[in-house]
């Protein structure tokens, strides 16, 4: 008897020493590059371990003003446009703030499952000057046992040039061109 309630005690303990939430929420964004007036898409990629009812969501974005401007209609979050994944959220909990260099989304409720596997953000951004322009984020989605919410940060360089390379195999055309034209001159 005196080691079954060892046993039990243990087992107890351990028990309470894990933690209340077994998902895990991941989340990693490459560097884009594009030339000034065209536009780049900084995917935000997050890896979910198990599904996820968040019971709220914070985003943050922000970005250079004088370097990038945000384009909010372009971008897309979890395979729909913002403006569909909006409509999902309740506008009584819902506050967005939006300025030349910031985006936030503030809500809570009932908000979309996410599933377990790869979920993205699409943040789409025009070039305004050349030079590398950071963007940084954080999303905080809500953790619905009340543990800790999981808090993807980060950022990434959108790199805007001011005149678009050529590619290597454009200039070799042109010069090849360039040499029959001279070629065919000379013989005429």
């Amino acid at each position: 008897m005196k080691y079954l309630i060892t046993t039990l005690a243990t087992a107890a303990a351990l028990a309470l020493a894990l933690p209340a939430q077994a998902v895990t929420v991941t989340g990693t964004a490459g560097d884009v590059s594009t030339m000034v007036g065209g536009s780049a898409v900084v995917t935000l990629t997050l890896d979910v371990s198990e599904e996820l009812s968040p019971l709220s969501l914070t985003f943050s974005l922000d970005w250079p003003s004088t370097g990038l401007a945000f384009n909010l209609g372009s971008s897309a979050a979890l395979n729909m446009s913002w403006a569909a994944f909006a409509a999902t959220l309740d506008p009584a909990f819902t506050e967005v703030n939006q300025t030349s260099s910031h985006f936030g989304l503030s809500t809570f409720g009932t908000l979309p499952t996410l599933s377990a596997g790869t979920h993205t953000l699409q943040l789409s951004f025009t070039g305004l000057t050349a030079g590398s322009h950071a963007v940084s984020y954080e999303l905080d989605l809500g953790d619905p046992a009340g543990g800790p919410d999981f808090a993807v940060t980060g950022s990434a360089l959108v790199n805007v040039s001011a005149v678009p390379e050529p590619s290597p195999t454009l200039m070799l055309a042109a010069g090849l061109a360039a040499m029959g034209l001279i070629a065919r001159r000379r013989r005429a």
